[in-house]
């Protein structure tokens, strides 16, 4: 819980914002500053929401529900308030990189939601919160649709520039297929519907994401050499030093 919700989570914010001021996109800074509290606040109560083997009382779910639910609706807000200034366009050269920021983010927002809904007092007698089908499901929403996608507009923006093509194109829809294609699947048989050979439909959306995942990354080394390759030194690159150094160096 403290990997994925404190160290993921805080981390793929933070790059964001990072992105987002490097690219000059004015934000509000005490949205942001709300966006963190709100985070902070739902970190620990979140952690003992998922030991179902304890019963707590109606007024310490009440809690656990108020603070998933201030997490999950501070960061549509956040979201919201980004969405509204066009940062994707700022952040993304191509639609391809514009989808992989995109999809990463409302799937981080999705699975904050999945949260808020498992804490709604009675949900339990819709479905089995321990169900292993359905916590596979909710992990991938984080790990493979949020982290993973977010993590692809990474190295492509840092690696190769104005990225797209056929290969691309391909490797990401592929990814797709097999995230969308598990997720159905995690979710409906956690919901008791009955579906033929699961085993072998998630063993086949899993080669889809390893294929996916596969051409995705070759891509980027292969851009990212022509990248350095082609890569000239120039002093105007360079963050501002100090008048002697700089001196030194332009000797």
């Amino acid at each position: 819980h403290f990997q994925y919700n404190g160290w993921f989570i805080f981390a793929l914010l933070a790059l964001f914002l990072k992105g987002l001021e490097s690219c000059g996109v004015q934000f509000s800074s005490k949205c942001a500053r709300w966006l963190l509290a709100a985070l902070t606040l739902a970190l620990l109560p979140t952690f003992f929401a998922n030991l179902t083997f304890f019963e707590f009382s109606p007024a310490a779910n009440g809690g656990m529900l108020a603070t998933a639910a201030i997490q999950s609706g501070m960061t549509l807000v956040f979201l919201v308030h980004i969405f509204r200034k066009n940062s994707l366009t700022v952040l993304a050269f191509n639609g391809l990189q514009k989808f992989f920021l995109g999809f990463s983010l409302v799937c981080l927002w999705l699975k904050m939601a999945c949260q808020v809904l498992a804490l709604v007092p009675g949900a339990g007698s819709f479905f089995d919160l321990t169900n292993p089908y359905l916590t596979l499901g909710y992990l991938h929403l984080l790990f493979l649709g949020s982290v993973t996608t977010f993590l692809f507009w990474l190295f492509s923006k840092e690696t190769a520039g104005r990225w797209s093509g056929k290969m691309e194109g391909a490797g990401g829809g592929i990814f797709l297929v097999g995230f969308v294609g598990s997720e159905a699947a995690l979710f409906l048989a956690g919901l008791g519907f009955v579906l033929q050979n699961l085993p072998a439909m998630l063993f086949a959306f899993s080669v889809c994401l390893l294929a996916g995942t596969g051409i995705l990354t070759w891509t980027f080394s292969r851009k990212g050499r022509k990248g350095a390759k082609s890569a000239k030194f120039d002093l105007a690159d360079l963050a501002p030093l100090h008048p002697l150094r700089e001196t030194n160096l332009q000797s």
